[in-house]
């Protein structure tokens, strides 16, 4: 029994001791179990955060270089319109279509930090010349800088400055800037992570925070040192990743990851949270744990079988778990790669129209509609212009029993289209017949948009070069034409189609194929991508018909693919040589005229300052040309003729005014000088004044002489005046003599002969009689004669009775001496104007009537005479042959025309001549009388 009781103990205590032995193994196989996940999960997150840097720089890096173009192509457009730096700017912005809103500002600022150009359109008056963006660009070195966050002075948001110096002949002529949101930029970070458990950092070459992905932590960060990543020695990440604490001073655990941006100093930081990462698995452990508890009670309870049963349970679970451990580390990585490919597997039962996903679709699917709750079927979410060509495409799949590769588009819920590559492998059933289609799904979306926007780029590029004015040939390694543009055709006069292929010699002379073959040759040993050629960029070219041109070229080198491309731009710039030419013999003859005119000339701006003066005006003023340069010419000698200027500028107008008096302020002894004087505005393109030519012509000689003949005119006009009055009171003098003597002498006889002649005939002495007749009638005559000289000395009727009844007796006397038919018509002037009007207007009929009938062969004559409020107006008028009035000035009538208007002129009488040849003449008479 003691024997028996022993092995009972014996086995009692080994059934103990193996009890204790499964326990404890359990225990060891949990824990192991736990750490080798734990390492399994740690290794999926470092590659996970690694390929997260390597995607988030490769996209930082894209956008950067698109940047970095731009601010590039600035050089070329500097100094070019406003609407070249907008196109510029809607570059940036298609260059990163998933976020427009990344751009926030493109500005170009002068060599003295003023913008003259920004996107934001309020360039004026700001400077930025205190900025570090700018000062780092003092040097002159030609790089891309990256500046720290800081409040944009226009856009007034927190901005990174990205910027380049704009050198014009290797000089610092400003920089170019593009400022970018470091809220959107953290944005496009965060979305490379589809798991949403990432936080992305851009650091600065410095180590500086440029912006976070967490809008939580951004504010408190950005400008500043990552705790975890202060020192050069600490950013030294693996690209794989790696833990570690204390990241973002929170004490925190994250998986890090650390990749460098190509070429620009910056990196990207990407940290996964590895609490968040555990805490499923913790929970799982824990479970497995209480399991393992209540699994170990149960062994002890059970006794020795039940503990022989666990450790057997125990092997297989082990085997299991490896297993499974396996496998699961397998569909880890298989998930992190189709996730990170956006790719996705899915299993179709033909059988049960029924789908088994190799992971969660909702980025394919997109969100669950609000409304149903479902996502719509399949084939419903493919593209309504696709959907046809899929279906078929299925169909002859099943049919054939063979896969197929085909792109189509896929509508997701929330509307955004994917471009989805599929491929399909058909599975058969026992009967041959298609059981399963496994299709594999990668979204191509990305190279979609790359490919249209690569389609564009070449559909933009070759526009351009069709329609550029400047010819643009491209060679190959061996020189050799691979393309000719339109304006190449145009310059040189071959058609593309013949060029293809020919070496591009042929466009040069015989005498420069050589040198331009070995030029060509060195400029792609030396791998330099862009270079003028010729001095100083010009070449001749060679014409289809022989004709040799001048040509400015530039040569540009591009590698792709292995392949060496030549691109040459050439523009004819004949015309504009020969265009130089006559502007430089124009600058000649310009200065000559400067330099020998006789009149003087100047040149002003639109200020009115001195540009430049001909050496006459230097002389007239004695002064050295030197002087005048870049003064007032208002300063310099200031008068009353500025407000003309002014108004000349204003209406741009031109201004011209003879014999302008001057009195020079510097020699008052020349005393005052006259001067004829045109201001010329000369417009720009805009049409406002740009220039001012004034020319001078000193007439004060010419004036003096004119004072002096005025001078001597005034006292001929009295002269004759006064011989006129002498004149007019010798006529009188000489009429009443003839009256009061020979005509009352001749009268007494004329009645003493009729007396004589009555006693005669009583006494019938026939031949005495007849002898008295004949003195009677000469008597008469003679009395007729002296009465006729003394209506033409001086007409008793102008005296007696006025101007009206004296061109009356004066209209009778010609109508009785000449036979013309005249009549005179008119008011009786009351009161009678005075004795000078009434007798020169009476003159001038006088010799009207005259010239009517000596030389116009007038056959009717009318006189008008009318009188109105304060004028008296006598219109003599001819149905003659008329005359040319303007070129009167030969011939006997100009004396009598001259006599007249000196009549007309001493009287006052303002005297008006109208006549053509055939159309008679009219000659009006106006004086001006107080009532």
């Amino acid at each position: 029994m003691q024997r028996t009781a022993r092995r009972f103990r014996i086995a009692a205590a080994a059934v103990a001791v193996l009890v204790t032995a499964t326990i404890g193994l359990l225990a060891w196989h949990l824990r192991s179990s736990q750490q080798s996940e734990q390492a399994l999960l740690l290794q999926q997150a470092e590659y996970r955060a690694g390929q997260l840097a390597a995607s988030a720089a490769g996209r930082i890096g894209a956008i950067l270089r698109s940047v970095d173009f731009v601010l590039l192509e600035v050089r070329s457009y500097y100094g070019v319109n406003e609407p070249a730096f907008r196109a510029l700017a809607d570059r940036v912005r298609a260059s990163f279509p998933e976020s427009p809103e990344l751009l926030l500002q493109f500005s170009v600022a002068a060599a003295d930090g003023e913008l003259v150009y920004s996107s934001l359109g309020r360039a004026d008056g700001v400077n930025v010349a205190d900025r570090d963006a700018f000062r780092a660009h003092l040097d002159g070195r030609d790089r891309l800088h990256v500046s720290d966050p800081a409040i944009g002075r226009l856009s007034g948001v927190e901005s990174i400055h990205f910027t380049r110096p704009v050198l014009r002949g290797g000089r610092f002529a400003g920089t170019a800037a593009i400022a970018l949101s470091p809220q959107r930029l953290g944005a496009v970070l965060g979305s490379f992570d589809a798991a949403s458990d990432a936080e992305f950092a851009l650091l600065g070459s410095g180590g500086s925070v440029l912006t976070l992905s967490s809008d939580v932590r951004r504010p408190a960060f950005l400008g500043k040192q990552l705790p975890g990543f202060d020192s050069p020695a600490s950013r030294a990440v693996a690209a794989r990743g790696a833990l570690r604490a204390g990241v973002f001073g929170d004490g925190a655990e994250h998986v890090v990851a650390w990749q460098g941006v190509a070429d620009t100093g910056l990196a990207v930081v990407v940290a996964l949270d590895w609490g968040a990462t555990l805490a499923p698995h913790l929970r799982l452990w824990r479970r497995t744990r209480s399991d393992a508890s209540v699994a170990a009670a149960v062994l002890v309870l059970l006794g020795a079988g039940v503990i022989a049963l666990l450790l057997r349970m125990s092997r297989q679970q082990q085997a299991v778990a490896a297993s499974e451990s396996r496998l699961r580390s397998l569909a880890d990585r298989l998930q992190i790669g189709q996730t990170t490919a956006r790719m996705i597997v899915m299993d179709w039962l033909i059988a049960e129209d029924r789908l088994e996903w190799s992971d969660s679709p909702e980025w394919l699917r997109g969100p669950l509609p609000a409304q149903s709750g479902r996502y719509p079927l399949w084939k419903d979410q493919i593209h309504p212009d696709d959907r046809e060509r899929f279906l078929a495409a299925r169909a002859r799949s099943i049919a054939s029993l063979r896969g197929q590769a085909q792109e189509y588009r896929f509508v997701r819920t929330d509307g955004e289209v994917l471009w989805l590559r599929s491929h399909q492998q058909v599975l058969a059933g026992p009967g041959g017949k298609a059981e399963r289609m496994i299709v594999a799904l990668l979204d191509v979306t990305g190279q979609k948009v790359a490919e249209e926007q690569l389609r564009l780029s070449e559909a933009t590029l070759a526009g351009v070069i069709n329609t550029a004015m400047d010819a643009i040939i491209t060679i190959d390694e061996r020189q050799c034409i691979v393309s000719f543009n339109p304006s190449a055709e145009r310059i040189f006069g071959y058609r593309a189609a013949e060029m293809s292929g020919r070496p591009v010699a042929v466009l040069l002379p015989e005498r420069l194929r050589d040198r331009h073959r070995e030029h060509v040759g060195r400029f792609g040993e030396l791998g330099e991508t862009r270079r003028s050629m010729g001095v100083p960029g010009e070449i001749v070219g060679l014409r289809s018909d022989g004709g040799e041109i001048r040509l400015e070229a530039t040569i540009a080198r591009v590698e792709a693919g292995g392949r060496l491309r030549f691109s040459v731009m050439l523009r004819d710039v004949t015309e504009r040589r020969r265009t130089e030419q006559r502007v430089r013999e124009q600058a000649r003859l310009l200065d000559l005229i400067f330099r020998h005119s006789i009149d003087s000339i100047v040149l002003l701006d639109r200020d009115f300052n001195f540009l430049r003066v001909s050496d006459s005006y230097a002389r007239a003023c004695q002064r050295d040309i030197a002087e005048f340069e870049g003064r007032n010419h208002f300063e310099l000698f200031p008068s009353d003729f500025r407000e003309e200027a002014e108004q000349a500028r204003a209406s741009k107008a031109i201004y011209h005014r003879i014999e302008r008096p001057f009195v020079f302020p510097d020699h008052p002894e020349w005393g005052v000088t006259h001067w004829d004087v045109g201001l010329v505005p000369i417009l720009g393109p805009d049409g406002e004044v740009d220039f001012f030519l004034l020319t001078l012509k000193d007439v004060s000689e010419r004036v003096r002489a004119a004072v002096a003949l005025h001078k001597s005119a005034s006292r001929l006009r009295r002269l004759s005046s006064r011989l006129r009055e002498v004149e007019e009171r010798e006529r009188r003098a000489m009429a009443r003599e003839l009256h009061d003597r020979i005509g009352q002498n001749l009268s007494a006889l004329d009645l003493a002969l009729g007396m004589l002649g009555q006693q005669v005939a009583a006494a019938r002495l026939d031949g005495a009689n007849e002898h008295l007749a004949e003195m009677q009638r000469t008597l008469k005559a003679t009395i007729g004669h002296a009465r006729d000289l003394m209506c033409e000395l001086r007409p008793p009727a102008l005296e007696e009775y006025g101007l009206l009844a004296a061109l009356r007796d004066l209209v009778a006397d010609f109508r009785r001496k000449t036979r013309i038919a005249a009549t005179v018509e008119g008011d009786l002037l009351q009161p009678r104007p005075p004795e000078t009007i009434e007798l020169s207007m009476y003159r001038i009929a006088q010799e009207a009537l005259n010239n009517a009938a000596k030389h116009a062969g007038a056959t009717e004559v009318r006189l008008g005479l009318r009188a109105g409020a304060g004028t008296i107006e006598l219109a003599i008028s001819d149905d003659g042959i008329g005359f040319d009035a303007a070129q009167a000035g030969n011939g006997a009538p100009t004396w009598g025309l001259a006599t007249m208007r000196e009549r007309a002129e001493e009287a006052g009488i303002e005297l008006s001549i109208d006549s053509a040849p055939g159309r008679g003449t009219r000659i009006t008479l106006r004086a001006h009388c107080e009532a």
